[in-house]
């Protein structure tokens, strides 16, 4: 069995972020060979740099692969150490808010939504605040 790469110091880290982040320091979406519980990263066999073992949802190996680079692998690991999982900067996606108004309701949180325009694209950006309280339901 090849070494696993996992480190313990990750079992908090969001799994969709991790593979979000190896998907854009590795490349592509990685690829089946065999073991349906196993993608390899970018492709499979000598193309492999690592190879991820899923148990149902959740990683549970990282094992190199073929064409797997230490150097690489120290910055991937540099920057879940550093700014992911103790910084105040956490991975973000892109994602858009509709400025369509609809009443919800949250407890413990209270979503403001605030429409600013971005002068580029003419298009307008929207911002999430998250506050403490409640939403009132329309």
């Amino acid at each position: 069995m090849a070494k696993n790469l996992l480190r313990e110091s990750w079992s908090d880290l969001d799994q969709a972020d991790l593979r979000l982040l190896l998907q854009e320091r590795i490349g592509r979406f990685g690829q089946y060979d065999n073991d349906e519980n196993v993608i390899h990263l970018p492709l499979a066999r000598e193309q492999c740099r690592v190879s991820l073992t899923y148990k149902g949802a959740k990683i549970v190996a990282i094992e190199p692969g073929a064409a797997f680079d230490g150097n690489e692998w120290d910055q991937i690991c540099a920057e879940i150490e550093g700014p992911i999982l103790r910084g105040r900067g956490r991975v973000g996606r892109e994602i858009s808010f509709c400025t369509h108004q609809v009443p919800i309701q949250l407890s413990k949180a209270t979503v403001k939504q605030t429409v600013a325009p971005f002068w580029r694209t003419g298009s307008s950006r929207s911002e999430l605040v998250v506050r403490r309280g409640r939403i009132p339901a329309a």
